[in-house]
């Protein structure tokens, strides 16, 4: 069965360097883990406790947080631990090792597709090109396996058959004498029409196209400039990169069973795909315009889905979408996620640690309204990369992978130290493709954070959120949008903050009290909500720096501050947010009012 898997994946990608392992177990295997033969050689409990001590089997039985010697015994010892067997052999294989006396092709040896220096290439200028797709804008070169992509791509958005005359016109596939046999893909469903069906059964869909005219019909996007065409400024997307967070210490400990395998996949991934279906429909249908390209300004004029679905697997998520919306939908995705698995039952409630309760108080920066006590077990990380529409696509995924990194490390921290389960998001605004010379990390450690002999360290940026700070940071973007806060004078603060902490606190309150209109709101939003002091005594100006004490090791730095800011990011989501109009609900931004709602 698996060399029939692999045999497929490459039989119908051509280049897919796919990989499958499987084993036999013994039906005990299933209950109590992996036995050996004979089975009175299997490490059981009594011996267990007796060479508990010795380093290898520390290696493999010691959980974190778990004392008890029954408990880990019983945490390993598991179907879990034939999953563990599965995944070791599917390593070994997949890095080309092969397994001494198993009869099986080697895979050391993917497949490969010769290509002459001098002849022509197809468009990754990998292969050799087969022929060019007439009826295609500019006439690209195809390969067998890109022309593949394509189609199925073309297929999959529900182009017309027009668009697709050139893959029947010319030899792409097998040649069998005369006759020639195209490689046709099966049926394909693309997240779209699962988005459509979503808003269909949920009800959403009369909302969702309500400004769009009864008798056009809503395409997908087809590039990256119709989704930054979306945008508000126009040109930019959005990359969203969202994973799981705790998977594999919930799986340890509560995943036992085949059965409890399968209803907690189940659950993740209905959970990861109805958060990113209730963050989408909020989007609207946009109607394209001022395309100006060759290959799209005939696109002048439809509706479309403003986003891309990349993927949805398991509890991973990568999504493109305008970039004005982008923080929002992230945020949506990791609330809804978390509620949707509550929903499911008290197993996915966290219980209350006596010991180390979870105090709302000091993991989140953001003071106002602050969150419930009670917490999923599960939630989702997430990197986000605002960017414009013509950045390379190998690059954008890059940066946003070190983004999520970068958030999963923090909520990595906070459970660490504050018992917090939550989900935190990583941001950056990128406007111009050449800001980034290495990785963000060295980017923010060498250009936005200052470290001067006897000087608290200041760190001109706050970066990764958790999900109600970013609600908070959003919330303070539009109140100052509200209140006109000039932004010439953004830009001045932000300019002073590389000054030093006093400086920038001056100057700070200088603007503030100058200001004719928005000192209410910037002292509400900003100063009360991020800026307060740790020291509840401390009745002095902050703003616009937090204060927080960072974990070193250095004796000398341990009690030294360090403080951050928000004010960057303000200034760089500021023209991504739109202000808040005083309309009907759901027609925000548009300028127009539903009648029906009006009526009723």
């Amino acid at each position: 069965m698996a060399n029939a898997i692999e045999k497929r994946y490459t039989h119908e990608t051509l280049t897919a360097n796919s990989c499958a392992v499987g084993d036999t177990f013994r039906l005990l295997e299933l209950r109590f883990g992996l036995l050996q033969n004979p089975i009175e050689k299997t490490l059981w409990l009594e011996e267990y406790r007796d060479k508990q001590d010795k380093p290898i089997i520390k290696a493999y039985f010691d959980l974190p947080d778990v004392t008890d010697p029954e408990e880990k015994f019983r945490d390993r010892k598991n179907f879990s631990e034939l999953v563990g067997k599965l995944a070791n052999l599917f390593t070994q294989r997949r890095n080309g090792n092969n397994f001494p006396g198993v009869k099986r092709p080697s895979r050391c040896y993917p497949p490969m597709f010769e290509t002459h220096p001098y002849i022509q290439r197809d468009e990754s200028d990998r292969r050799s090109a087969v022929a060019s797709a007439n009826g295609l804008a500019g006439e690209p070169w195809f390969s067998d396996a890109l022309a593949r992509k394509h189609i199925v791509g073309q297929r999959t958005k529900r182009e017309g058959s027009q668009g697709q005359g050139w893959y029947n016109s010319y030899d792409f596939g097998l040649q069998s004498g005369e006759i020639k046999k195209l490689w046709k893909s099966g049926k394909v469903l693309s997240w779209v029409f699962k988005f459509e069906q979503f808003l269909k059964q949920s009800g959403n869909a009369n909302d969702y196209y309500r400004d769009v005219p009864e008798h056009e019909i809503t395409e997908e996007a087809r590039s990256l400039r119709e989704i930054g065409n979306a945008s508000n400024p126009p040109g930019f997307v959005a990359y969203i990169y969202a994973d799981g967070n705790n998977m594999g210490g919930y799986i340890r400990k509560q995943i036992k069973t085949p059965q409890q395998y399968r209803e907690f996949s189940k659950d993740i991934f209905d959970a990861t795909e109805l958060s990113v279906y209730k963050a989408l429909k909020d989007l609207r249908p946009h109607k394209l315009n001022n395309l100006t390209d060759p290959d799209n300004r005939n696109r002048n004029g439809r509706w479309i889905h403003p986003f891309e679905i990349i993927t949805i697997g398991g509890d991973d998520v990568l999504l493109i979408v305008p970039a004005d919306k982008a923080l929002a939908i992230a945020k949506t995705i990791g609330e809804e996620f978390e509620n949707l698995l509550l929903e499911k039952g008290d197993r996915y409630q966290l219980e209350t640690l006596v010991e180390k309760p979870y105090n709302p108080k000091l993991v989140h920066r953001y003071q106002k309204q602050l969150p419930e006590s009670h917490q999923c077990k599960l939630s989702m990380s997430t990197g986000l990369l605002i960017t414009a529409e013509d950045t390379p696509i190998y690059y954008a995924e890059k940066l946003t992978s070190q983004l999520l990194k970068s958030a999963k490390k923090r909520a990595k921290d906070l459970k660490r130290d504050y018992n917090y389960y939550g989900g935190t998001v990583d941001f950056l605004v990128m406007k111009a493709v050449t800001m980034i010379s290495s990785n963000i990390e060295e980017f923010r450690q060498q250009g936005l954070t200052k470290a001067k002999t006897g000087q608290p360290k200041l760190k001109l940026y706050a970066s990764p959120y958790t999900l109600h700070e970013l609600g908070g940071l959003l919330e303070t973007v539009t109140a100052l949008k509200k209140a006109e806060f000039p932004r010439s004078q953004l830009y001045q603060v932000r300019s002073l903050l590389e000054r030093g902490k006093n400086t920038a606190i001056l100057n700070y309150r200088y603007f503030r009290v100058r200001l004719k209109q928005g000192q209410d709101e910037l002292k509400t939003v900003f100063e009360d909500a991020w800026c307060q002091p740790k020291n509840p005594h401390n009745t002095g100006n902050l703003a616009p720096w937090m204060s927080l004490k960072e974990q070193s090791e250095d004796s000398e730095n341990q009690d030294k501050m360090t403080y951050e800011t928000i004010w960057r990011e303000l200034v760089d989501l500021y023209p991504f947010i739109a202000e808040e109009k005083d309309e009907t609900p759901g027609n925000q931004g548009t300028g127009k009012k539903d009648e029906r709602r009006v009526g009723a």
